[in-house]
């Protein structure tokens, strides 16, 4: 039971250490989480169309997904064998036949991470784009040979 607490306190001294969420990105983790990061709001339209409300939301769920991916490893470690004797590992049930309470918090917070993904809005959205961008893009600046300007330059 103390090496249970150990990791749980372990995890939550990791979390009050970010403050304002600050994510380290000298870390695979951090790394990870930031690319996890833009790519959502990538799926929201981009930084331009994502409000402070989404921001927010964005931050809970990158917070979610942090103690989640620890608890689960928590959880895959603890069913681990022990003494690498074949059927020797601890159980997430009790004597009294009830979850672990570690399980039971788990899916609450993953729970939490499916609410605000729906939050979000479970559609990618596409960047919007004015005629003006789009032309230029597209059309850009062309002489009369239909080349682009800087393709005449020697």
């Amino acid at each position: 039971m103390r090496h249970y607490r150990h990791e749980l306190s372990t995890l939550r001294r990791a979390v009050t250490k970010l403050g304002s969420f600050r994510i380290d990105k000298r870390y695979r983790i951090g790394r990870a989480l930031v690319q996890w990061q833009r790519e959502l709001i990538a799926d929201l339209g981009g930084e331009d169309n994502v409000s402070t409300q989404q921001r927010t939301l964005i931050e809970l769920a990158s917070m979610s997904k942090l103690i989640l991916g620890g608890v689960d490893a928590w959880i895959l470690s603890h069913q681990q064998p022990d003494n690498g004797i074949k059927g020797d590992h601890k159980s997430l049930i009790t004597r009294d036949k009830k979850l672990l309470p570690v399980v039971i918090q788990r899916c609450q917070i993953a729970d939490g991470l499916a609410r605000y993904m729906v939050q979000l809005g479970l559609e990618r959205r596409q960047k919007q784009v004015s005629l003006q961008d789009y032309i230029d893009e597209h059309y850009g600046n062309k002489d009369e040979d239909g080349k682009p300007e800087s393709e005449n330059e020697p």
